[in-house]
Order: structure tokens, then sequence, then C-alpha cells
């Protein structure tokens, strides 16, 4: 890892490197272009269900510039093996699923995402930690504009006839906040002063409840780290203390932003939550008084299952399954305990974890040995964002969601750069050549 080799030598392994090439730079701009033209496809064209349609387009990028060798891509077996058992334990689940076809069939529509971590590794090794933070700016500035879209069409930051919209939209911009604060101290600008406080504006405005516990923890962590990774404290307060009191004002001056503030804060009430997930909540289906109905019916499932069989699990995507069966709504596991426990059993959740914590290994050990400020900023905010949308995950799915695999392969490219490739091995003293002048 970082801290075992030296700074020149994590360089030489491809990550942080002030120094790009140009085709890297040019990989990395036009797979962003991509995805954002994906992102307006998707919404502009909803009932198509566009949505992949920006990462298959990366995946041909690479394969060009790949095969081009204009870039380069360097992977390490033994630094990914947790990743390996990982992926290799949710396809072995479909074995003994409830639905074997079922399980094969959304493992076949998810597989996209293991490619999704392939491509953060490249392009976390062709350019540098700046441009590589763009991801999430880029982010921030296509869910702020599509929650002004909601706002100017509808009257509100969400609009239900996409979907889970509202989940999407407030795990994009609470993953972005701390990127946004690190990027703002780096290079202030009323540009990136104004997304900052605008995406923290939206994020309240979304109404999310996992979204609103969450963001102190973004926003204090991502002041602290702007502060502690600079040597100019006293400038980035002051920014804070702007930024607080412009996000004050609009508060005031901003009814949807209010309105939508005070939905989200509404939802934490008894009337739209239960925590009663026993076997009550199946006599409550139907009734019109019935409270958080889908989310309780799935983890009432989500527990039956586990409790069935806690060791192995009933195989990935199971819980939907069994509610469509049952119950005939379309309901999935929500949330990372739920998912792991009920659908790969213990242990696929402990795979999931040394997964992870591999992942976080490398990023702390990155951080203790950085060679400067800038790099120990980049590390510990890239540590706080995975942990803010892990968080996020207790109740989402963030295990399907695009940004945790480029997180997390932004990690293990951390750790594939602290770790110096293999070189060929040198031939026994027998078969090697005789030096000049000594006797054949």
């Amino acid at each position: 890892m970082l801290s075992d080799v030296s700074a020149a030598t994590a360089r030489r392994s491809g990550f942080l490197t002030r120094a790009r090439t140009s085709a890297g730079h040019v990989y990395f701009g036009l797979c962003m272009g991509s995805l954002a033209f994906g992102f307006v496809l998707f919404y502009a064209f909803f009932k198509y269900k566009l949505v992949l349609f920006g990462w298959l387009v990366c995946v041909g990028l690479f394969a060009v510039f790949w095969i081009a060798r204009s870039i380069r891509f360097r992977l390490d077996v033994r630094v990914l093996l947790p990743v390996l058992a990982f992926q290799g334990w949710l396809w072995l689940t479909a074995a003994w699923s409830y639905d074997p076809r079922q399980t094969l069939w959304w493992l076949a529509l998810d597989s996209l995402l293991p490619v999704v971590f392939l491509l953060a590794i490249s392009w976390a090794q062709n350019v540098t930690a700046w441009r590589l933070s763009w991801y999430f700016e880029m982010t921030a500035v296509l869910y702020s504009l599509l929650g002004l879209w909601f706002l100017v069409t509808t009257g509100g930051f969400v609009d239900d006839r996409f979907g889970a919209v509202r989940s999407g939209m407030a795990a994009a911009l609470l993953t972005a906040v701390p990127f946004l604060f690190w990027r703002l101290r780096l290079r202030a600008n009323p540009y990136r002063a104004a997304l900052t406080v605008w995406t923290v504006l939206s994020l309240l405005a979304v109404g999310s409840r996992s979204a609103l516990v969450l963001l102190p923890v973004a926003l204090l962590g991502g002041v602290w780290i702007a502060v502690r990774t600079n040597r100019r404290p006293l400038s980035t307060a002051f920014i804070a203390a702007l930024a607080t009191l412009v996000v004050a004002g609009a508060l005031l001056a901003v009814p949807a932003v209010r309105a939508g503030l005070a939905e989200g804060l509404a939802r934490f009430s008894p009337a739209h939550q239960s925590l009663d997930v026993s076997a009550k909540v199946v006599s409550e289906l139907g009734r019109s008084e019935a409270v958080d109905i889908d989310r309780r019916l799935q983890a009432f499932i989500a527990l039956e299952t586990f409790l069935a069989d806690p060791a192995l699990g009933d195989g990935y995507m199971n819980t939907y399954m069994k509610v469509q069966d049952r119950f005939q709504r379309e309901v999935s596991a929500h949330g990372l305990p739920f998912t792991l426990l009920a659908e790969t059993g213990l242990v696929g959740t402990v795979l999931f974890l040394l997964m992870v914590a591999s992942c976080y290994r490398a990023l702390r050990r990155a951080a203790q040995g950085a060679a400067s400020l800038r790099e120990r900023g980049f590390m510990l905010t890239l540590t706080l964002t995975l942990t803010v949308l892990l968080l996020f995950g207790l109740f989402h799915q963030v295990h399907q969601n695009p940004t945790f695999h480029v997180l997390l392969g932004w990690g293990y490219a951390v750790a594939i750069a602290a770790r110096p490739p293999r070189t060929a091995a040198s031939p026994h003293p027998a078969h090697r050549a005789p030096a000049a002048g000594a006797p054949a």
C-alpha cells in the first residue's frame, strides 16, 4: 500500500501525478461529456430508459483508447481479490436462489456496474486528482439544473413521474458536497461558490429524509477537510460564513426551498413513517391509513428471508421477486443491511465489508503518506464521500448506484498505485550472457 512504498514509486505506478498524457485528458473529457449527454437523454426520453447510454459510450471510448495504447491501464489481481470474491459470491447465489433465472437476469442487468468500477480505475490512472474530482462538479451541475427544471415546470424540486428521482437526486447532490468544498478551497471563484450554495439548497429542497440527516456530516466534514488541508484557514472560514449567510437568505426567499424542506421534515413524523416491520404489515396492505407500507413490507420480507437462511441468503434480488409474487407489488430491498443479509447472507455481508475495508485501508495509508496537503485533502475527501454514501445506503440501494462503484474504483486505484508492477524475473546466473572480457 501507499505507506509501504515511496511517494515516487506511487507516482510511477500511475496515480496523482501532475503530468498526464494529453490522450488521457481527452479520454476523460469525452467520458464526462458522454455521461452528461446520457443524463439529458434519460430525462428527455424517459420512457426509453436510456440510463446506461452514457456509460456504454464510455466503455467504447475506453476500448478505442486502450487498443490504441493511448492510455494507461493496470490491474493487480492481488489487490482486487476482495472485489472479485464479492462479485463471484453474487453470481454464486443463483445456485440456491428463490428464482435462479430472475437472479441471473438481474445480475446480467447489473453487470455494467463492475465495468464502471474498472472505468473509474482507468480514469484515476490517466488524469490528475483535480480533473478526477470534476466528476462530482459535473454531477452537481446536472442535478441542480434538473431540480431547477422541475421547479419551473412543476413548482417543486421533485417530479414523481420520473420514478424514484428523489433518492437519485439526493444521493448525487449529497456526494457532491465534500468535493465541491475541496475544489472551492483550492481554486475559489464566484462560479464554484454559487454552485456549492445552490447544491446545498437543492439538497434541502429535495426533501429526502436520509439526505437531511447526513447533510451536516457532508457539510462539516467538507469544511473541516478544506481547513485542515490548506494553509489559508481564515479564507476558508470566510467563504464558509458567506455561504451560510447566502443559504439562510435563500431559504427565506425561495418558497419552493422552504416547501421542500418542510416536506422533508414532515416525513419524520409518525404520520409518514413507522418502524413496525412485524407480520402486522401484511394486514395493513390495502388500507388507506397504512404508513410507509412499501418500505416496511420489504423489511418484513427481508428479515423473514434472513432468519430462514442466515448464512447464505436467498439469492440476489430475491426480496423484489418475493414481494412481487406474494403481494403483487414491485418493491426491492431498501438499503444495504436488508439487501446483503437477506440476499447474500452473512457470507456475502462479510465479503462486502472486506471489500469496503480494503478500500478504506488504502485511502488511510495514502492520506498518511501524502506528499502534499492537496494530495491529503483529496484522499480525505474521497474517504468522507464514500462514508456519506454508505451511510445513505443504510436506507437506499447504493450498491446499484454507479457513483458508489466510481468511488470504490478510485480507492482501489490508490491501492494498485501503491503496489509496484511486477517485473520480469532475472535470469538464473547460469543462463546469463558472459560479461565482456570474461572467458566463454
